[in-house]
C-alpha cells in the first residue's frame, strides 16, 4: 500500500485565507488522519531546500521568517518536562552556527495555532508566495505587543549539533497545510496536555 502523502489531501481544500478557514482544516486533518503522525521527511517534496543538518547555521541560513522542519532530540532530554521529536518552526533568530531560535508552532493547540499564524501571516513579504517569501519577523517588537502572546510562547532554542534528520525548508506556498498536517510528536507527555500547558501560559500573559 502506497504511503499516504497528507499534503496532496489537505491541499484539495485550497489554502485556507482566514482562521476559521484554518480550523476547517484542523478539523478535516482530526477526521481523515485520526491519531496517525507523520515523520518530517512527508514534507520533503514540498520543500524548496533541502539541506544536511550540518549545513543549518548561521552563515547558510542567512533570513529569518522562513518555515523549517527535521527531528530533533534535545541535549537535556533526560531532565526537561517533554519536548517535540519533530519541530515545524518559522525561525525567529540565529545567533551563531550553534543555535536557531524559532517559534515552533507544535506546541500551540489546533484552535491556538490557527490564531497564532493569522496573527503574523501579514508580516509575509510577497503575497505571490515565491520561493524567497519569508515572515519579517521582529524579536524586539513582537514582545512588546499583546497580540503576539501566543507566537512567544511557542519560541525554543535548538542547538544544530542535535538535529538528527535532514533539515527541510518548506515551500511558503504550502505553509498553512504544512501547519495541519500532524506531524508532531511529543516524548514524555501526550500533545493535550502540552496543549493544556501552553494555553495556561497563554492566559496568564493575557491576564485571564
Amino acid at each position: 500500500m502506497p504511503e499516504v502523502d497528507p499534503i496532496s489531501i489537505l491541499e484539495s481544500l485550497k489554502a485556507p485565507k482566514n482562521i476559521q478557514g484554518m480550523k476547517q482544516m484542523f478539523r478535516y486533518a482530526e477526521e481523515r488522519f485520526g491519531g496517525k503522525k507523520f515523520d518530517v521527511d512527508v514534507l520533503e517534496k514540498y520543500s524548496t531546500k533541502i539541506r544536511n543538518r550540518n549545513q543549518f547555521k548561521a552563515n547558510v541560513i542567512q533570513e529569518i521568517g522562513k518555515m523549517f522542519t527535521f527531528s530533533y532530540r534535545p541535549l537535556a532530554y533526560a531532565t526537561i518536562p517533554y519536548y517535540d521529536i519533530n519541530p515545524l518552526i518559522f525561525t525567529l533568530a540565529i545567533p551563531s552556527n550553534e543555535e536557531v531560535i524559532g517559534m515552533n508552532f507544535h506546541y500551540l493547540a489546533p484552535s491556538q495555532r490557527a490564531i497564532a499564524y493569522q496573527t503574523v501571516s501579514n508580516l509575509i513579504t510577497d503575497i505571490n508566495r515565491g520561493d524567497k517569501s519569508r515572515l519579517r519577523l521582529i524579536y524586539d517588537i513582537m514582545k512588546t505587543k499583546k497580540r503576539y502572546i501566543r507566537n512567544m510562547v511557542c519560541i525554543r532554542k535548538y542547538k544544530t549539533s542535535r538535529i538528527r534528520s535532514k533539515v527541510y525548508e518548506i515551500d511558503p506556498k504550502y505553509w498553512e497545510i504544512a501547519l495541519t498536517v500532524p506531524t508532531q510528536m511529543f516524548v514524555k507527555r501526550n500533545e493535550k496536555n502540552v496543549y493544556m500547558d501552553t494555553n495556561i501560559q497563554i492566559r496568564k500573559l493575557l491576564g485571564n
